[in-house]
């Protein structure tokens, strides 16, 4: 079925995915050129081989002064369907972001790895050396499937059983695209050391590809670390002793949004048909072609699937699945108990062995005055070669430890500032910060380099160890899926953010916005009068996000208004 958007309303990004000869376009033509930057048809198409075109943006006003082009930076990502890794992979990564980024590697919300701050010059060397550890970015932005997300434990606890990570990989590969210009730009017509064979044929994109980026995770209601409801297409196992029974599909999810754009809103995927094992495939690519060929192609901002799924209805959706495919799927289960682990500490595994959950502030991995956790990581995993596992929350695990060995790694990660759960702050534990300035071209506002402060700034009011969830964004882009949390704070400009409250830490239930502006000399303390009153109110009986649902955005002002 042909896309139902008109084609004299398509949008520019359109026409270029269209005429880009399978998203190659002239990038390699540039990448052998003396440009210091890639122009906007390629800058579009770089973003399906893993790699946005950015800026030092710290640099911005000197250059300008000093009548200089902008110091021109690419940010580059590599897809990890499940965030799993070797320990040769890990330590690659690690030197890979030494050698042609920022001195750091950044463990995305996503499971993913990024590198910051390489140069066009290293462009097509740090693409090339990823794929050469049968790691790759394709896919890894642009207007497909994104990264498919599973929680890195599965194959470790009961879990195991029910074939997460071999679905999770499956998926990934029935989804990446099989245009070959990507393999012939940057690896020299291989694929893995396979000679690949010329083609531009999409058989389930087509030549427009997706309508934007696509989101799939994995997931049981035991263990939603992945918040399966802020993905475009949720999977949730439905299992009975250690048996898979049927998938429960949750579709239309996602978190992004448009200061001042009402038609734009963060949204939760909708619990819609339950599929059996024989039938899943088919009715994942069913729901993402009814994407494909709906979706808004005309406005990008308004071009998820979200915006499908809420304006047609559930019931429309599922009976365009049912005719598409022939066949009768019931809707899909009531909402389960859910629960989310973070998999930090020692936790031993099925087999006698342990695992160790490290907290990564933020994911960025790099070394720190007193705290070398880069160092400390790449001497823990060249030593003792565990696996390693990245986590939506962006932690690492290093997965595979025996027993005999955990003391003196336990003296490695004491020795690099490495922490675990033992003496971890429980707001910090679980606060996430997307990378925002100086490197995100979308930033309207400090993020990473900010959440540390303001950490610190609460902490020293007395609430820096009550189990409260923040997440901050640099913009309503919302990477870390800031409105799904008990406090989410979104960037609106310099030094000013809008704050949400009343999400849960389950993942099932959205915030609902509470302060358009706020300046971030005041956050902290609007922060501190809210946790205050909630564990005086409350006596921590509630969750925070529970106690500032139910008093609501109007009774909540006065507590959190400053004299």
């Amino acid at each position: 079925m042909a896309d139902q958007t008109d084609q004299a309303t398509l949008s520019k990004v359109e026409f270029i995915k269209e005429n880009s000869d399978g998203l190659r376009g002239t990038i390699e033509e540039v990448l052998n050129s003396d440009a210091s930057h890639f122009e906007e048809n390629d800058l579009q198409l770089l973003k399906f081989h893993g790699s946005y075109q950015q800026d030092d943006r710290d640099l911005r006003a000197e250059r300008r002064k000093a009548k200089l082009d902008k110091a021109w930076i690419f940010m580059v990502r590599a897809k990890i369907p499940g965030g799993r890794v070797t320990a040769e992979q890990f330590l690659d990564m690690l030197d890979l972001g030494c050698k042609v980024g920022n001195g750091s590697i950044r463990i995305t919300s996503r499971q993913g790895i990024q590198f910051h701050g390489v140069g066009k010059e290293n462009l097509r060397y740090t693409i090339r050396r990823i794929n050469q550890t049968a790691l790759s970015t394709l896919g890894a932005c642009g207007d497909v499937n994104r990264n498919v997300m599973c929680c890195g434990l599965v194959d470790q606890d009961w879990r195991r059983s029910l074939g997460m990570e071999q679905l999770c990989l499956q998926v990934a590969d029935h989804f990446t695209p099989h245009a070959t210009g990507y393999w012939e730009i940057w690896c020299d017509g291989e694929r893995f050391g396979q000679k690949v064979e010329h083609t531009t044929h999409e058989p389930i994109y087509g030549a427009r590809y997706m309508p934007r980026k696509f989101k799939i995770a994995v997931t049981v209601p035991e263990d939603n670390c992945v918040d399966v409801y802020t993905n475009d297409l949720g999977v949730e196992v439905v299992h009975h002793n250690g048996r898979v029974m049927a998938y429960d599909l949750i579709v239309g999810g996602g978190m992004g949004f448009a200061h001042g754009n009402e038609a734009t809103y963060p949204r939760l995927g909708t619990r819609m048909v339950r599929v059996t094992p024989a039938e899943l495939l088919e009715a994942l690519e069913t729901v993402l072609k009814i994407q494909r060929d709906y979706g808004d192609r005309s406005d990008r901002k308004h071009a998820r699937l979200k915006y499908v799924v809420e304006q047609r209805g559930a019931e429309w959706f599922r009976d365009e699945m049912r005719r598409r495919t022939g066949r009768n799927y019931p809707e899909a289960g009531p909402l389960p108990p859910y629960k989310v682990l973070d998999h930090l500490g020692w936790e031993q595994r099925f087999d006698g062995r342990w695992n160790v959950g490290i907290h990564i502030d933020d994911g960025r991995v790099r070394d720190r005055d007193g705290a070398p956790l880069m160092t400390g990581l790449r001497r823990i995993v060249e030593r003792f070669r565990p696996q390693v596992r990245m986590t939506p929350r962006q932690d690492v695990v290093l997965v595979g430890i025996d027993e005999k060995d955990r003391p003196e790694i336990q003296r490695l990660l004491d020795e690099h500032g490495l922490e675990t759960d033992a003496g971890l702050k429980r707001m910090r534990r679980l606060s996430m910060a997307c990378v925002a300035l100086p490197t995100c071209g979308l930033a309207l506002a400090e993020s990473e380099r900010y959440m540390p402060s303001l950490l610190r700034q609460l902490d020293a009011l007395g609430v820096g160890d009550e189990p409260v969830e923040i997440r901050m964004t640099g913009c309503p882009n919302s990477c870390v899926r800031s409105p799904l949390a008990e406090i989410g704070v979104v960037g609106r400009g310099p030094g000013k953010y809008a704050l949400y409250l009343g999400g849960n830490q389950e993942g099932t239930r959205l915030a609902f916005p509470f302060l358009e502006r706020v300046d971030d000399t005041q956050l902290a303390q609007v922060i501190f009068r809210l946790i205050d009153a909630w564990r005086r109110e409350t006596g921590r009986a509630a969750s925070f996000g529970d106690w500032s649902t139910q008093k609501g955005c109007q009774a909540l002002e006065p507590i959190a208004a400053l004299d």
